[in-house]
């Protein structure tokens, strides 16, 4: 599991469990979740989680499209 957290006060932050270490695709999930934190400094927090401004964002930022699926 993996989430990607903006707090009130700006701070920002990606949590990722050891699972994902495991599963050996850290760098996508990654990609994935700082594609969150880029589409809320760019468009605000109130978009849909995984609508067209995250995956605009994440196909810009990504090292593979496969982090742009919507379950990682």
């Amino acid at each position: 599991m993996a989430r990607a957290v903006r707090y009130e006060s700006g701070r920002e932050e990606v949590w990722v469990s050891g699972d994902i270490l495991e599963e050996g695709d850290y760098a996508q999930t990654l990609d994935h979740e700082s594609s969150h934190l880029r589409t809320w400094r760019d468009f605000g927090t109130h978009v849909h989680m995984h609508g067209r401004q995250w995956r605009k964002s994440c196909r810009e930022m990504a090292s593979a499209l496969a982090a742009c699926e919507e379950t990682r």
